[in-house]
């Protein structure tokens, strides 16, 4: 979980760093466990871990969305540049209220 903080961290600091006025993300881990059972026995089982972070950076008052569940080491930085970029190509929301 610790790791997982720090990416979310560093992609609002980097955020900033790249000209964004204001930035959060959000992280997620999610765990799935299924099973099937057939005439009392276990059929199939499968699990699923699922790990993700969304980041909005905003500029002039326009926002930028962006989500990854690629948890590498340049994910806040690919993160970070995209929401950017896309608050600074998006239109400013006239009732944007920092």
């Amino acid at each position: 979980m610790e790791e997982l903080l720090n990416l979310v961290a560093k992609a609002c600091d980097l955020a900033i760093e790249l000209g964004a006025d204001q930035a959060d993300a959000y992280a997620s881990t999610d765990r799935s466990i299924s099973v099937g059972i057939e005439k009392n026995s276990v059929a199939s089982s499968r699990s699923v871990e699922d790990q993700g972070i969304s980041l909005r950076a905003y500029k002039n008052g326009a926002l930028g969305f962006t989500f990854t569940q690629r948890m590498d080491a340049d994910a806040p930085r690919r993160l970070a540049e995209i929401a950017v970029r896309l608050a600074g190509a998006a239109e400013p929301d006239p009732d944007f209220v920092s």
